[in-house]
């Protein structure tokens, strides 16, 4: 295996799979991490988080945290360690910025929810924080809203930098827009905090300029409905 990671040659696996042999290699390498199979020291690890591209490191993490979410259960001590293994890669990323392309499917990691908003919404803030292009490909709009409620700092801090950038053909967020925009504003303004006031009116005002000309309306409709509660 460690010679397939050195070569460039394209290497079929099979008739009709569009998995690489690399990328399954990744996928074999994550899968043994967190099963507690290979430890820090495995020499097949070492040689793909060293020769392998950030675009297939990103692929192979993002895959696992893609097959939580077909998991009826996912036992914590796999989960930690694919959490703890998370860590590991933004700390490389972190001091490599060239690499940002590990990053790229973490919002497998939210929509598997096998992962707690506590944990995961820190986590997106930091990866948007490297990696400003980071997209979500439509999946985490309603978690995003839901995580607003318990942690409305830290989605409108998320939801402002993934709106930051205007939409294109290749970026929509016709998810986050629907799912996330009014949710979190509201959220954000049911705090006593006014810097959190603030950052939610100027994300209103932005997205209404944009031609979200009712979210004042969807905004007020999601404040009066709380306070009915």
């Amino acid at each position: 295996m460690a010679a397939t990671l050195h070569s460039h040659e394209q290497i079929e696996v099979g008739w009709g799979n569009r998995v690489t042999p690399h990328e399954r290699i990744g996928q074999w390498v994550i899968e043994a991490i967190i099963r507690g199979h290979i430890g820090d020291d495995d020499s097949l690890r070492a040689e793909f988080y060293t020769t392998a591209d950030p675009e297939i490191r990103g692929d192979a993490i993002g895959h696992t945290a893609w097959s939580f979410m077909h998991a009826e259960v996912v036992d914590d001590a796999i989960r930690d360690r694919l959490a703890e293994l998370w860590d590991e890669r933004v700390a490389h990323v972190r001091s490599r910025p060239e690499d940002k392309a590990e990053l790229k499917d973490f919002y497998w990691f939210i929509r598997c929810e096998k992962f707690p908003a506590s944990w995961w919404l820190p986590r997106l803030v930091e990866a948007l924080e490297l990696d400003a292009d980071l997209r979500t490909r439509g999946m985490i709009g309603e978690q995003l809203a839901s995580a607003a409620e318990e942690l409305p700092e830290a989605a409108l801090r998320a939801l402002t930098l993934l709106l930051a950038q205007e939409e294109t053909s290749a970026r929509d967020n016709y998810d986050l827009r629907t799912h996330a925009l009014a949710p979190v504003i509201a959220a954000a303004m049911r705090s006593t905090d006014d810097k959190l006031h603030a950052g939610a009116g100027a994300l209103m005002n932005q997205m209404g300029a944009r031609g979200e000309t009712d979210l004042d309306k969807r905004v007020a409709a999601l404040l009066t409905d709380a306070t009915k509660d």
